[in-house]
């Protein structure tokens, strides 16, 4: 299910690239699967490499355990989305 920020987007990308009700449609069938697939693949990679590019680590004021993001995640992240 699309939040509705998300939907909206959809709607009007497609409504500023369609020239008819059956290219609207299939740009938002197309784009529903294409987000669904990227969750799916994200979720997949994090649970794989969590361990790799994170790390737990003690907050020295408060002592509490805390989960740090190491200097690289982001570009892993990205690169393993982009293939």
């Amino acid at each position: 299910m699309q939040n509705m920020i998300r939907q909206e987007e959809i709607e009007k990308e497609a409504y500023r690239v369609s020239n008819n009700g059956d290219e609207y449609t299939s740009f938002i069938q197309g784009a529903e699967w294409a987000d669904k697939t990227m969750i799916e693949k994200a979720c997949k990679w994090l649970k794989e490499n969590i361990d790799l590019v994170a790390m737990d680590t003690v907050n020295a004021r408060s002592g509490y355990h805390e989960i740090v993001m190491m200097n690289d995640f982001e570009r892993k992240f990205r690169e393993a989305m982009e293939e």
